[in-house]
C-alpha cells in the first residue's frame, strides 16, 4: 500500500521535479534533509501504521502520502527559489566584473583619443617640416595607425560609446562586420551598469555566434537603438552556424554547453534586465539568421 502511494505521488509530482546536479554537490543541507525525512515517513509507517487495524492503517497511510506529498512540494518550491536567487547572485556577480571592464574600457579608449590626436599633429608636422613632402610609406604608416579611430562610435551616450567601441575594435581584429545604428540619448534614463551589462550581454553573445560561422561573409552583426514615440525599441540581427542552431525553451534560447551552471546566464540577464525596465523581450531564429528584438517604455521625464 505504502510503495503503491509513493507510486502515484512520483507519477504525478516526481517527474515534474528537475534535478541540478551541480546546485545539489553545493547543497548538502537539502539532500540531508530530503533523507531524513524520508527515513521518518518509512519508520513511521513501519513502526506506527502497520500495527494497527485495517481502517487505521489505511487512515495512516493517506496521513503518510499527504504528508510526503507536502514535503516534496515544499522542496520543489524551496530549491526553485533557492535556484533563481543563486542565478541573481551569478548575475549580479557578473554586471558587478563588467562595470569594472567598462572602467578599464573608458581609460583604454581615452588613450585612443589621445593616440589619434598626436598622430594628426604628426601628419601636419610632416608636411611642415623642412618644407619637404612625406614620402607614400610615412603617409601609409600614419593612415594605418590613424584607422583605428574609425572604429569609434559617437552615440551620444559615453557608456554605449564605450561599449560599441570596445566591440567594434574587436571586430576589427576577428574579421566580424558590425554595424550600428543607435540614438543613445534615448537610453538617459537606464543606469549605466544596466545599460552595459545588456548591450554587452546581447553583443557577447552575437560576436560568440558570428565566430563559429565559417563563411566569412555571414560574421555580421547588425544592432539598432531607437527612440519610437514614446517607445525604446532596440533590435540586433546576426547568423548562426546552421550546425549550432538555438534551441528554445519558453521562447528563450537554451544552453547547449554541459556546463549548464555557469552558462547562459547572459540571456537570463537580458530578460531579467529588460523585466527590470518592464519591457519585453523577443528572440527567434529562422533561416540561419538570429533576431532579438527589445521594446522598453521610456518614463516620462
Amino acid at each position: 500500500m505504502f510503495a503503491l502511494m509513493c507510486l502515484v505521488i512520483y507519477a504525478f509530482i516526481g517527474r515534474r521535479v528537475s534535478i541540478d546536479e551541480h546546485k545539489i554537490r553545493a547543497r548538502y543541507g537539502w539532500v540531508v534533509a530530503c533523507v531524513a525525512a524520508m527515513m521518518l515517513m518509512v519508520v513511521f509507517s513501519m513502526v506506527f501504521v502497520q500495527r494497527k487495524p485495517m481502517e487505521v492503517q489505511t487512515v495512516g497511510f493517506l496521513y503518510d502520502s499527504l504528508c510526503m506529498t507536502l514535503m516534496l512540494t515544499l522542496v520543489l518550491l524551496a530549491s526553485t527559489n533557492d535556484q533563481l536567487r543563486s542565478d541573481l547572485i551569478a548575475m549580479q556577480q557578473a554586471d558587478r566584473l563588467k562595470t569594472q571592464h567598462y572602467e578599464m574600457a573608458k581609460e583604454n579608449i581615452e588613450q585612443i583619443n589621445i593616440r589619434c590626436h598626436d598622430i594628426r599633429k604628426l601628419v601636419g608636422s610632416l608636411y611642415a617640416d623642412d618644407g619637404r613632402m612625406p614620402t607614400p610609406e610615412m603617409i601609409r604608416e600614419v593612415e594605418n595607425n590613424i584607422r583605428i579611430y574609425d572604429s569609434m562610435f559617437h552615440t551620444g551616450n559615453d557608456s554605449l560609446d564605450v561599449l560599441l567601441t570596445e566591440k567594434g575594435l574587436y571586430c576589427s581584429r576577428h574579421g566580424i562586420v558590425f554595424t550600428c545604428m543607435a540614438d543613445g540619448r534615448s537610453l538617459d534614463f537606464m543606469e549605466r551598469s544596466d545599460l552595459y551589462s545588456l548591450f554587452g550581454n546581447i553583443l557577447d553573445n552575437a560576436l560568440e555566434s558570428a565566430q563559429q560561422i565559417e563563411d566569412a561573409g555571414k560574421r555580421v552583426v547588425n544592432l539598432s537603438v531607437q527612440r519610437d514615440g514614446g517607445l525604446l525599441v532596440i533590435h540586433e540581427e546576426n547568423y548562426y552556424d546552421a550546425a549550432r542552431a538555438p534551441i528554445f525553451k519558453n521562447g528563450m534560447p537554451v544552453t547547449t554547453k554541459s556546463d549548464k551552471a555557469n552558462h547562459g546566464l547572459g540571456t537570463r540577464s537580458i530578460a531579467w534586465q529588460t523585466r527590470k525596465y518592464h519591457g519585453e523581450l523577443t528572440m527567434k531564429a529562422a533561416d540561419g539568421v538570429f533576431s532579438l528584438g527589445i521594446v522598453i517604455p521610456i518614463p516620462a521625464e
